[in-house]
C-alpha cells in the first residue's frame, strides 16, 4: 500500500460543501413533499371539494402519486440535459420547477372560484 500524497488527497472543505448542497437539494425536495402530505386536507377542501372528506382527500392523495410518480420521469427526461449543463445548474432547474409548483398551488383560485378548472 502506498500513502496517499497530499498533492492528491481532496480537501476536505469542498468534499464537506458538495455533501452539504447535495444534503439542502434532497431536503427541500422533500420538505416540499411533507407540506404536501401536511396540507392535503386544506387542499383537498379548497380544490377538490365534494359532499365526502375522504373523497377530497383521496384525489388530493391521488396528486401526490402523480407527483411521486413523475420523479423518475423527470430523472429520464431532464438528465441527460443536465449531464449537458453541469450538476449545480440541474440542482438550481429542478428547485426552481419544484418551486413554481408550489406558488402555482398558493396563489391559484380554488374551487369555489373557478370550479372545475382548478384542480
Amino acid at each position: 500500500m502506498s500513502p496517499v500524497s497530499v498533492a492528491h488527497a481532496p480537501n476536505a472543505k469542498s468534499r464537506i460543501g458538495a455533501i452539504l448542497r447535495a444534503t439542502s437539494g434532497n431536503f427541500l425536495e422533500q420538505f416540499d413533499f411533507f407540506l404536501f402530505g401536511f396540507y392535503a386536507s386544506a387542499i383537498g377542501n379548497a380544490f377538490f371539494p365534494s359532499g365526502s372528506e375522504t373523497a377530497s382527500l383521496l384525489n388530493t392523495f391521488g396528486v401526490f402519486w402523480l407527483g411521486a410518480l413523475m420523479r423518475p420521469v423527470g430523472a429520464i427526461v431532464l438528465g441527460a440535459y443536465i449531464d449537458q449543463i453541469g450538476r449545480r445548474q440541474g440542482l438550481i432547474i429542478t428547485l426552481s420547477i419544484m418551486a413554481i409548483g408550489t406558488i402555482i398551488i398558493a396563489f391559484c383560485p380554488g374551487y369555489a372560484t373557478i370550479g372545475v378548472a382548478a384542480p
